[in-house]
């Protein structure tokens, strides 16, 4: 029995999001995240790490996030977000104490 396979383009491509939508990727275009030594991936780690953070509005979060999955991986992952959230509007998943 012979099993052949090949690959496929590496990572996801970009999407254009609707007015109001922030998109936030593991890694940028074009490239796959690293699954890390642990339980969870660099990016997951992070995520939860910074989503529990009171008073940390959602663009400075991921902002943080981005920080410490490179330093994680030794900047050989970059998280990349983008979109269309209204800078007059600020999104927070845990509010300030």
């Amino acid at each position: 029995m012979t099993v052949a396979s090949r690959s496929v383009s590496r990572g996801l491509v970009s999407v254009e999001p609707d007015a109001g939508t922030l998109v936030v990727y593991a890694a940028k275009d074009g490239e796959t995240a690293l699954d890390g030594q642990g339980f969870n991936s660099p990016f997951a780690e992070a995520f939860v790490k910074n989503l529990q953070t009171p008073g940390l509005e959602v663009r400075r979060m991921f902002d943080f996030v981005r920080d410490d999955v490179m330093e994680a991986t030794q900047r050989r992952q970059k998280p990349f977000s983008y979109g269309s959230i209204s800078g007059r509007q600020d999104f927070y998943f845990v509010a300030a104490k």
